[in-house]
């Protein structure tokens, strides 16, 4: 039982600190940089992290649900603190799945497809006042 808690405890810890090192330290750290060199950053730290959350999840699942039928017997010798921790597992995890096959894929595109160049809004004023006069 002690390695099933050992590999949980490090998988949320790497999950966990992930994301309180995104959120606290790299969000904080990163608000200064230009718009296109924040995106960049985020993309390489995300690109390297989101790895290591899915190798957490795995983990969290096979440890946390070994604990449960292999030590507890199932469910019925679970106490609420098992269930908790099991409906806040489930959420975060839904929330991190909503994350990569949302948002992320729009980021992690190529900047040449996400950032198609716009014209200054001075060529569209002057564009827009030719027509006009022609």
């Amino acid at each position: 039982m002690t390695i099933l808690v050992m590999l949980h405890v490090v998988a949320a810890v790497v999950w966990v600190g992930g994301m309180f090192f995104a959120y606290m330290v790299l969000r904080q750290s990163a608000g200064p940089l230009e718009p296109a060199v924040r995106l960049a950053l985020w993309h390489r730290v995300f690109r390297r992290f989101f790895p290591w959350v899915w190798a957490s999840i795995v983990l969290l699942l096979l440890s946390g649900y070994g604990m449960i039928f292999l030590y507890l017997g199932g469910f019925a010798g679970a106490g609420l603190h098992v269930y908790v921790m099991q409906g806040t597992g489930i959420l975060m995890m839904l929330l991190f799945l909503h994350l990569f096959f949302g948002p992320w894929p729009v980021l992690a595109m190529p900047s040449k497809r996400r950032h198609s160049p716009k014209p200054p809004r001075s060529w569209i004023r002057s564009a827009a006042s030719s027509r006009s006069i022609s």
